[in-house]
């Protein structure tokens, strides 16, 4: 998760600001889902399984959400789904 992060950060960096909401509902949405995990660690059971596969499900709505609006610029936007 850290090198997600450490990437994530770069990226933003290189952005200079733009596409900031993008960026910053990702790294929430990471966070999410390190309570999730960590939740599920302390206390194993079907609903902390549950969280976590929602917070996943978030990371991965902020991730396409975030490719979504960097795909005119990079030239991807046919590969997006």
């Amino acid at each position: 998760m850290a090198g997600v992060k450490a990437k994530l950060t770069a990226l933003t960096a290189e952005l200079h600001g733009e596409f900031q909401a993008q960026t910053d509902a990702v790294k929430s949405a990471i966070a999410k889902l390190q309570t999730a995990v960590s939740d599920m660690t302390a206390h194993v059971s079907a609903s902390a399984a549950s969280g976590v596969a929602t917070a996943l499900a978030g990371v991965a709505s902020a991730t396409r959400s975030l490719l979504a609006a960097l795909a005119p610029q990079c030239g991807g936007a046919s590969t997006l789904r």
